[in-house]
């Protein structure tokens, strides 16, 4: 799972949780992929994303940076929230 700034909280989390149901049967490794190892949170890029100041922001952290990704057989890239 590719993760970015503001990225759309359901768009991770709802195929997290279908993976996490198969493996219980199969075995699957997850791996957060972003540009660092900081913590990437859904905190919208503008302030018009944010019209009533909220501060409602999670943050998951990476297990991989894009250079040191292990090989991939299933990229998820989830959207971005830019509903105002």
């Amino acid at each position: 799972m590719v993760l970015f700034q503001a990225y759309e909280l359901m768009d991770v989390f709802g195929p997290l949780e279908i993976l996490q149901v198969l493996s219980r049967n199969y075995t699957l490794e997850l791996s957060l992929i972003s540009e660092t190892m900081e913590p990437v949170t859904v905190r919208p890029v503008t302030s018009h994303m944010n019209a009533y100041n909220s501060s409602f922001f999670p943050t998951l952290n990476p297990t991989h940076t894009i250079d040191n990704a292990p090989e991939i057989d299933v990229l998820m890239i989830p959207g971005p929230d830019e509903h105002p």
